[in-house]
């Protein structure tokens, strides 16, 4: 069974027992992403781009994890949930671009090795648009915020908060249980 973070009086917590792993491999290994998981969501279908955004920042704004920054305090590991962070989704155009499927296989590819500083929020997202029915969502999440379950558990979320947005009821939506 997982070890609970202990928590210190400020809100802020020293990390479980695997979180002290692999934030110990990151500080081993500084300019790799080994850690980095990266998803890219085929969503057929149209999306509005901007109820996707607004979706995507009660997502965060509700989400205790994609708000979670980590700093060294004498060595040691400590993670802090920001009360509120404004998050940009990138997005991209490439309908009608013929060369677009081998653009999104190496745009990707680069992306996904994006360098995370634990010290801000440990994701990166963008919106690409590869026809009027089709899109591609890409979703990238430091390992020490999340894990294959709360991979899951985020895309559901970001389903029902889209629907919600596009219904005009984003405001009453729930958060997410704190992780």
């Amino acid at each position: 069974m997982e070890q609970q973070p202990n928590k210190h009086p400020s809100g802020e917590s020293n990390l479980t027992q695997s979180q002290q792993l692999i934030w110990t491999g990151q500080l081993l290994n500084p300019e790799a992403p080994l850690y980095n998981m990266a998803l890219a969501f085929d969503l057929a279908g149209t999306i509005d781009p901007d109820h996707f955004k607004a979706a995507f920042q009660a997502m965060v704004d509700g989400s205790d994890i994609l708000r979670t920054t980590i700093r060294s305090e004498n060595g040691v590991p400590v993670q802090t949930i920001l009360p509120t962070f404004q998050t940009e989704v990138e997005s991209i155009d490439w309908n009608g671009d013929p060369g677009q499927e081998a653009r999104l296989k190496t745009w990707l590819s680069e992306r996904s090795r994006k360098n995370f500083s634990l010290t801000e929020p440990m994701f990166d997202a963008a919106l690409i648009k590869m026809s009027d029915n089709r899109f591609t969502w890409y979703f990238n999440q430091h390992h020490l915020i999340t894990d294959g379950w709360a991979v899951t558990v985020l895309y559901k979320k970001m389903a029902a908060l889209y629907q919600a947005s596009l219904e005009g009821a984003l405001a009453q939506h729930p958060p997410l249980p704190s992780y």
